[in-house]
């Protein structure tokens, strides 16, 4: 940047257009983020460019990308949005009641089985929380605002995450009892080749993490296939198929048997949040929240209690 910027010159409301902008990925995205119209949007940007001496967007018709210059302010322009957030909470005494919208995305059997299964824990400990649930395989951007936390199968390596550990979990193969009458049960991981199964659509798959049904059967006979895990497991309980399924979803359900118990998939749970995040009232009572179900659900994500269910 060219010259000596005083503080004075930029404006705070310059910088949440350029995030909101940013964030979106596109002109449109950002305005229609803060609810005003594009060219509002546009004239911010504008006038931060010439503020900052520098270019901050490359704008095309396939969106904005952010240049060298527009990359580092984000990251400062980031902190300083953490850092009011962090003021407005110590104020209005959100850091003792903690209050507001937290949107988390996670796998469908974490969300669906577990979370929302036991958002009553939740409720109990933070009851002016309100947590927006995202159940899908499909990716959800942190850095862009998509999702405040995220649970993922996958550690990353880079990025301005906080990252931590929730659990291991474990997957094994069930069938429904009318599978079973109709096709046998199979005695080794040889026998899988004569069944059939239920499965994941694979060229919809976006994590090499859930292709785990490869590692037992190569050239698995798949008899239904969906994107979605609760799909399957209603499925495998009508008898068109064994599945793979997580222990945690299949060893309550009476209707399915578990086979081959000495052959498993073990898998963890990671949940990530921005590190400008990392203060937020809110999000450390879903944090706690979490860790809570965590410990709850640690018996079931181990599979500890499948023969009773059998």
């Amino acid at each position: 940047m060219a010259g000596k910027i005083s503080l004075d010159q930029i404006n705070w409301d310059d910088l949440r257009y350029f995030l909101a902008v940013a964030r979106a990925g596109r002109l449109s995205g950002g305005a229609m983020t803060l609810r005003c119209n594009q060219s509002t949007v546009a004239r911010r940007i504008d006038r931060l460019e010439e503020t900052l001496n520098t270019r901050l967007l490359f704008r095309s018709t396939g969106g904005v990308s952010l240049t060298s210059p527009g990359m580092l302010l984000m990251e400062h322009a980031e902190r300083v949005e953490s850092q009011l957030m962090g003021a407005a909470e110590a104020f209005d005494g959100d850091a003792q009641h903690p209050s507001g919208v937290v949107r988390i995305a996670t796998p469908e059997a974490f969300g669906s089985f577990l979370v929302a299964r036991h958002i009553h824990l939740l409720h109990e400990s933070y009851p002016d929380v309100q947590l927006e649930l995202i159940p899908s395989a499909q990716p959800v951007s942190l850095s862009k605002r998509e999702a405040d936390l995220m649970v993922s199968l996958h550690r990353p390596e880079h990025g301005r995450l906080k990252v931590r550990k929730l659990a291991d979990y474990r997957l094994s193969l069930y069938a429904s009892r009318d599978y079973i009458a109709k096709h046998g049960m199979p005695t080794s991981v040889d026998d899988l080749q004569k069944h059939q199964f239920v499965w994941y659509i694979d060229d919809l798959l976006q994590s090499n993490e859930f292709r785990y049904l490869r590692q037992l059967v190569d050239d698995a006979q798949i008899a239904f296939s969906s994107s979605s895990i609760v799909a399957q497991h209603e499925a495998v309980t009508s008898g068109v198929g064994i599945g793979l399924m997580h222990r945690f979803m299949a060893a309550s359900d009476d209707r399915l048997i578990p086979l081959l118990p000495d052959v498993t998939i073990d898998r963890t749970y990671w949940v990530m949040y921005r590190t400008d995040q990392q203060g937020v009232s809110r999000i450390r009572a879903v944090l706690s929240f979490l860790d809570r179900l965590m410990q709850v659900s640690r018996p079931l994500l181990a599979g500890q209690d499948v023969a009773a269910a059998a």
